[in-house]
Parts: structure tokens; sequence; C-alpha cells
């Protein structure tokens, strides 16, 4: 993936975000080369990525308010409870 498609990738996620996609060196041709090639995983495996993060989400509804609260407050926590919250990890 050239930077060119890495670029598109993100100006169509970052309007989620409830901002503009700011004019950023880290957006540049260079920051987006990158010294590595991930491979074709890092294409073929995007779908298990996001139904894993629909996983998560849906076991963090299922908490009781108080406790989704202090475990998404405390972002530490998030990553000590993940086989809580998805136990498929």
């Amino acid at each position: 993936m050239g930077a060119a498609a890495k670029r598109e990738r993100i100006a169509q996620i970052w309007p989620a975000s409830a901002g503009a996609l700011p004019n950023s060196k880290l957006l540049s041709e260079e920051a987006l080369a990158g010294i590595a090639k991930p491979g074709a995983a890092f294409m073929t495996k995007m779908p298990d990525e996001l139904g894993y993060l629909f996983s998560v989400v849906e076991s963090c509804k299922k908490l009781p308010e108080q406790e989704r609260e202090g475990l998404l407050s405390d972002h530490a926590a998030e990553f000590r409870e993940i086989d809580v919250l998805c136990p498929c990890h």
C-alpha cells in the first residue's frame, strides 16, 4: 500500500472524529512511505480486526454502566481487562 492509498484511507476514516483532516507533515509522502512492507496480511486481516473491535465494543456495552464508565475512564485498565471484555482474545 503506497502513501497515496494510506492518505486516502485516513481521509475516509478521519471524519468520524468530528474534526477536519489536519494539514500535517505526518500525511506527507515521506511519512506515509514507511520503512517496511507489512505484506498481504495488512489488507486481508482487516475484516478480522474490525470483527474483534465489534466484539470488544459489544462486550463493553453489556457491562453495568458504572463498571463500563470506570473501565473506559482508566485507559490502562482497558488493556488489563481485555480478556474480560473479549474472551475470543
